[in-house]
C-alpha cells in the first residue's frame, strides 16, 4: 500500500555507487533506476509498487524477469497479498498478514469518511489565523497532508513527535486520530514483510515488491541490520493517474467486503 504514486520515483538519493550497481544487475533505465542500495551483491531486491499504474506495472514485471534471468533469484514476495499465487511469468509469495492488512483498509476508509470536512476545517482555521497574524498555531499544511495519507516516512516521523491534539471533538479530530493509526499500521505492516523475508532462505536474492512508504522504511531497517540490498523504481513517463492511489484503495474495499 504505497500512500502515494509519486514516492515510486520520489526516493532518489544522489550517489555514484548507483550507476554501478545498475549496471553490474543488468536492468536498463528504460525499466527502472536505482535510487537506493547498501552492499555490494544485494540480498535483498526492493521494487517500489505504483498500484495500477500501468507503465509502472509493466516495467516492474520486467526488472523482476531481468532479476530472475541474470541474478538466480530465490523468492519473489508481493504486498497485498497473504496468499501464494503466480503469474505468467513467475511464481510468488503473499507477505501480508491478513488482519493487519484489513485493519489498514480500515483505516484509509475512516480516514477518508472525514476527510471533506476535515479539509474544510483546516482551510477556515489558516483564514481565521492569518486574519488574526496569530504564531502560536499547528501546522496546518502538515495537518493538511496527514489527512490525505501524503506524509512520507520521515514526515509522519517528525509529525508524531508532536501530533495534533484538539481541545474539541470533530471531523479533523477523527481524520487526524484514522490517519495516525493508519501509519502505524503500515508501518506494522513493514515490519512483518521483512519478517516474513527472514523465514525464508532461498539460494539467490529475494524480491519484495511493495509500495514506496514501505520501501524507505523497510531499507532502513536493513542497512541497520548490515543486510546488503537495493531499491528500484520503475520508469514512469505517463502522468494523469494522480487519483490512481484513492482508487485503487476504493477497489480494494470492494473486494475486502465481499469476503
Amino acid at each position: 500500500m504505497g500512500v502515494s504514486i509519486l514516492w515510486a520515483a520520489g526516493q532518489v538519493r544522489a550517489d555514484a555507487s548507483f550507476e554501478a550497481m545498475q549496471k553490474k544487475l543488468g536492468i536498463p533505465l528504460s525499466e527502472g533506476a536505482v535510487v537506493d542500495a547498501s552492499g555490494q551483491t544485494p540480498e535483498i531486491i526492493l521494487i517500489q509498487d505504483v498500484h495500477r499504474h500501468p507503465e509502472a506495472q509493466q516495467h516492474i514485471r520486467a526488472m523482476i524477469v531481468s532479476a530472475m534471468t541474470r541474478l538466480g533469484v530465490g523468492d519473489i514476495f508481493l504486498e497485498g497479498a497473504w496468499t501464494n499465487g503466480q503469474t505468467a511469468d513467475y511464481e510468488f509469495s503473499g507477505l501480508e498478514d491478513q488482519d493487519t492488512y484489513r485493519a489498514n483498509v480500515a483505516a484509509y476508509e475512516a480516514v477518508e469518511k472525514d476527510r471533506d470536512e476535515a479539509l474544510q476545517e483546516i482551510d477556515t482555521a489558516e483564514l481565521f489565523e492569518n486574519t488574526l497574524d496569530a504564531n502560536d498555531t499547528p501546522s496546518w499544511p502538515q495537518i493538511k497532508r496527514l489527512v490525505e495519507l501524503r506524509l512520507k516516512p520521515a514526515e509522519y516521523a517528525v509529525y508524531i513527535q508532536h501530533p495534533f491534539r484538539p481541545a474539541t471533538k470533530s471531523a479533523l479530530a477523527r481524520a487526524a486520530q484514522a490517519a495516525e493509526h493508519f501509519y502505524e499500521l503500515a508501518n506494522r505492516r513493514s515490519d512483518i514483510f521483512l519478517a516474513k523475508v527472514r523465514e525464508h532462505h532461498g539460494s539467490g536474492p529475494q524480491v519484495l515488491v511493495v509500495g514506496g512508504f514501505h520501501t524507505v522504511g523497510m531499507a532502513e531497517k536493513l542497512r541497520q541490520e548490515g543486510i546488503s540490498y537495493v531499491v528500484l523504481a520503475p520508469r514512469i513517463t505517463q502522468g494523469g493517474y494522480d487519483d490512481l492511489y484513492n482508487r485503487s484503495m476504493h477497489q480494494t474495499i470492494s473486494a475486502l467486503k465481499l469476503h
